[in-house]
């Protein structure tokens, strides 16, 4: 039997040209790829990568122009410009007035702060304290050092025969 419907070549037209039959593309696939293409983009990636680069181009505009003071600490010696004067004093205290400025000049002898008198009357109180207290320990050592004097003269030294311990010997004379 003799089919009346015509075969057709096991070929197919691609870009104006034939294909073999084991070139030919699955048309399944070609269908799903055509879905994939026409599919919308997603909408989370993009609001994503837009945000990202909304906050990278605002962090690099702010890094531009906001001006960022910066600390460091570092081991070193400061070294001044021009020569200066160390300033002592030979007592210590809390200072309660300036009578100069920061770079002022200042002549000798000029008085520049006044220290708080409270500090240095505390001391004066505490060394009187301390002066008083060794003074009434000096008068207690001396009285008893007085009472002893006085009772070693009132006592005369004699020693009896029968009190010293070498009495228990032999007597022996001993030739002068």
């Amino acid at each position: 039997m003799v089919d009346p419907t015509p075969q057709q070549p096991s070929t197919t037209k691609r870009f104006g040209r034939l294909l073999p039959p084991a070139i030919q593309p699955d048309l399944a696939l070609e269908e799903e790829a055509l879905r994939l293409e026409s599919r919308p983009s997603p909408r989370l990636p993009m609001v994503l990568a837009g945000v990202l680069s909304c906050i990278t181009l605002t962090a690099v505009v702010a890094s531009a122009v906001v001006e960022v003071d910066q600390i460091v600490s570092l081991p070193g010696k400061l070294v001044t410009r021009r020569s200066t004067q160390a300033l002592t004093t030979s007592e210590s205290g809390v200072v309660t007035q300036v009578f100069v400025k920061e770079g002022a000049r200042v002549r000798s002898g000029q008085p520049l702060v006044v220290l708080d008198p409270r500090v240095q009357r505390s001391d004066v109180t505490e060394l009187t304290r301390q002066v008083s207290a060794e003074g009434d320990r000096l008068a207690s050592e001396l009285a008893q050092i007085e009472e002893r004097v006085s009772g070693l003269s009132a006592k005369k030294p004699s020693i009896a025969a029968s009190s010293c311990p070498c009495s228990a010997w032999p007597s022996k004379a001993v030739p002068r």
